[in-house]
């Protein structure tokens, strides 16, 4: 008797799958290709530089603006990681919800929801208050 919508249920998970698997490949193949025209780029840059000054100047001078974009991002990752995380204003996502309320059956999992969510909020405030391990053993 399910026969029927299970097998609609199930190409359309296959679909979706195949259509994220693919996604992904060609996000992979870009990035792929992203790195070999990096590399190319600094290729001819070091040829061009050189032409101009020898090739250990070149090569040192190369080698130096990838240190200092290394350096760099490690910089921005250590300050987006000691950035603490804005809790979401529960006024503004409860207010958001109001349009989908307008059934009464649609309170019971809108109210729990809010319940559920305020618990994460007051529990996710109260971990991010404790000391983590780095910071109690004075490695940080």
């Amino acid at each position: 008797m399910f026969a029927g919508p299970g097998r609609v249920l199930a190409a359309e998970i296959v679909g979706r799958l195949k259509r994220i698997a693919t996604v992904y490949g060609l996000y992979g193949a870009a990035g792929l290709l992203i790195i070999c025209a990096a590399g190319y780029a600094l290729d001819a840059l070091h040829a061009w530089l050189a032409s101009m000054s020898g090739a250990v100047q070149a090569g040192l001078l190369v080698a130096a603006m990838l240190l200092l974009l290394a350096v760099s991002a490690m910089v921005v990752a250590i300050l987006v990681g000691r950035r603490r995380h804005a809790a979401p204003d529960l006024k503004v996502v409860t207010l958001a919800a109001m349009p989908e309320l307008g059934h009464h059956k649609a309170w019971i999992p809108a109210v729990s929801g809010m319940i559920v969510g305020g618990a994460a909020a007051a529990i996710g405030r109260r971990l991010g208050h404790r000391k983590s391990r780095h910071e109690v053993s004075g490695d940080a």
